[in-house]
């Protein structure tokens, strides 16, 4: 018998009596991308440590999505649903700062304000630079019949962000709650002129004034208009603008400036438009035939252009006088 088929039989030998013994060869292990070319890996095959980071990841993936159904609920003001979404996501993932700030707020909308306490203390130990749950904490202490502990946790809110309307209408209520009217009026207006409606209310509630509602409103979204301007946010501008007519009709001024906007998007027909209605209401105000003439400029129309940048340089108004200026070519 030759060495070749010896070696064979031996070959043969050995694969039937231990093969049957031995570990069978799987496709489907976790070394996927050697043994299976389609990556198909059942969960059961997954070592332990593979197994807690994919339910890990699972999970936070999870916990995502109704952390974002609770802020999706708070803006609608759906106060249930917000802590439904918001409880659901702690389960999955207790680390979640804005369940946590999300459920406070809700909670304290439903009365609920030992429960709001809680989760404000608790997402101000997960993140205390943030106002939200100093606000809330605020809230639930002054209904729980301690609202001297209110303006200490406010006034840290407003460390974080100064401009915050929500913090000056509770600071209004803890000062109302300690019979304090001087200051609660004082927080309400600022409330009220920061852009909050319940501000304005509370305010004309304790003074019987309503025209600060129509004034404090429209001098803040005029606020944020100087600043979106200097931004090119053109679009935002529109949606403020929109705001402001829609609580004062008769503002020449966002006219005006909405016919500056439209024209530099290139949408001349409403730039003209709402140039003309801000003449109608105010036939002396020089920006609005300023912004009517840089609209016929871009239209390719140089002398009505000229024209009304003349007429707005006669009402005194220093964009018209420069607009002559560069369209005669004399120095500004």
């Amino acid at each position: 018998m030759s060495p070749i088929r010896v070696a064979l039989i031996f070959i043969i030998l050995i694969g039937t009596f231990f093969l049957p013994h031995a570990i069978p060869i799987q496709c489907n292990t976790a070394w996927a991308d050697r043994a299976n070319p389609n990556g198909i890996v059942s969960f059961d095959q997954l070592t332990l440590e593979e197994k807690q980071t994919k339910v890990r990841r699972t999970a936070d993936t999870q916990a995502g999505q109704w952390v974002q159904k609770s802020q999706d609920a708070v803006t609608r003001n759906d106060w249930i649903e917000t802590i439904r979404t918001a409880s659901l996501a702690i389960s999955l993932d207790p680390g979640r700062f804005v369940a946590y700030q999300n459920r406070a707020w809700a909670y304290c909308h439903k009365g609920l304000f030992y429960k709001a306490m809680e989760d404000a203390k608790t997402a101000l130990f997960i993140r205390p630079e943030s106002p939200f749950p100093y606000i809330s904490l605020a809230w639930a202490q002054i209904e729980t019949q301690n609202p001297t502990a209110a303006p200490k946790l406010l006034h840290n809110a407003l460390e974080f962000d100064p401009e915050n309307p929500f913090a000056f209408n509770y600071l209004g209520l803890a000062y109302q709650k300690m019979n304090t009217p001087a200051k609660a009026r004082e927080y309400y207006e600022k409330a009220c002129q920061a852009g909050l409606q319940t501000g304005c209310d509370n305010y004309r509630q304790m003074t019987g004034v309503t025209s600060l509602d129509i004034r404090s409103r429209v001098i803040h979204f005029t606020r944020i208009i100087e600043k979106k301007f200097g931004e090119q946010k053109w679009d935002d501008i529109i949606a403020l603008a929109d705001e402001i007519i829609r609580i004062d009709p008769k503002n020449h001024t966002i006219y005006a400036t909405l016919g500056g906007v439209y024209a530099y998007k290139g949408m001349y027909d409403q730039a003209l438009i709402n140039c003309q209605k801000a003449i109608e209401l105010n036939p002396d105000f020089g920006l609005s035939y300023n912004n009517r003439g840089y609209t016929y400029e871009r239209m390719g129309k140089p002398a009505e252009a000229k024209l009304d940048y003349e007429i707005s340089c006669n009402l005194g108004d220093p964009y018209g006088c420069r607009n002559v200026q560069r369209l005669e070519g004399s120095p500004q």
